[in-house]
């Protein structure tokens, strides 16, 4: 049986294990609820771009833009989004798995990978596929600026045929409790409204429609890109409280249960002492 002082040390750890998970649980749900108000802004305004896109699109030949030009495939982009840290339950091996699963129906001499987080980094260092960038870090730096970068980067790198198609693997974020990957192409862009919701609708554009979208493609781009990173951090920062959650409920009932035996323990060390003191009490009449 473990000794009285070995117990208070095992319960001082968990005690102290309890106050990380509990700070950390804390941490993510702050950032938690400012990201969300974030994505479900943004939803609404992203699905609204969406259809002023579509309804362009009836007005002008698709083809105009080369964000909409497909090629044959040579060249194929995958960006991987995880996270940077630990601590978020089955996040990771999800995003990852599914993302190996959807690499291994190309072939390796075409795909070059964009990973996002340092566990897609540390997953895929020592794997057969190219790596064209990383980003590190990125949720301390995620910005619409640094985004915007990303984007424009990206769209210069089609343009210039690095890649003939990007895909994105990410977590789209349901609810605090559901996440599910997603595998989606991001360009060429694709059509996905059905152009019978919108051909009954009169739009007035000013200026021209030309001219909108030259501007508005790029953008909507870039809309794309910041729905599909921010639901990733969305899933990423929900999964770590359920986690940390989780181990606190766990730690607590560790404390409750070490407790008890510490004091059990401590009972049967002051009846043995008492027994010690009577028996030496009774041979000494």
């Amino acid at each position: 049986m473990s000794t009285h002082h070995n117990l208070k040390q095992r319960l001082r750890s968990v005690q102290n294990i309890q106050h990380i998970t509990q700070a950390m649980e804390i941490v993510a749900g702050v950032r938690f609820r400012k990201l969300i108000h974030k994505i479900e802004d943004f939803r609404l305004y992203a699905q609204k771009l969406a259809e002023l896109v579509e309804r362009l699109k009836l007005n002008l030949d698709a083809k105009q833009h080369p964000l909409f030009q497909k090629r044959d495939t040579q060249r194929v982009g995958v960006i991987i989004v995880a996270s940077d840290k630990g601590l978020c339950g089955s996040y990771n091996e999800n995003v990852l798995r599914q993302a190996e699963r959807f690499l291994n129906t190309l072939n390796s001499d075409q795909v070059e990978l964009i990973l996002f987080g340092h566990k897609a980094a540390d997953y895929f260092k020592n794997k057969k596929w190219k790596i064209k960038t990383k980003n590190l870090d990125f949720t301390r730096k995620l910005s619409e600026s640094a985004i915007q970068a990303w984007s424009t980067s990206y769209i210069a790198a089609f343009q210039n045929q690095e890649f003939d198609e990007l895909w994105i693997v990410y977590t789209h974020f349901k609810n605090i409790l559901s996440r599910e990957v997603h595998i989606d192409k991001i360009l060429p862009l694709a059509s996905n409204q059905a152009e019978s919701d919108l051909a009954s609708i009169d739009f007035i554009f000013e200026p021209d429609p030309a001219q909108i979208y030259q501007r508005l493609i790029p953008y909507f781009f870039y809309a794309t890109l910041q729905t599909r990173i921010f639901e990733s951090y969305a899933s990423e920062l929900s999964s770590r409280m359920v986690a940390m959650k989780a181990a606190t409920k766990n730690a607590d009932e560790m404390i409750e249960k070490l407790t008890l035996i510490k004091n059990k323990q401590r009972q049967l060390s002051i009846t043995t002492e008492i027994l010690e003191i009577t028996a030496g009490a009774e041979g000494l009449k």
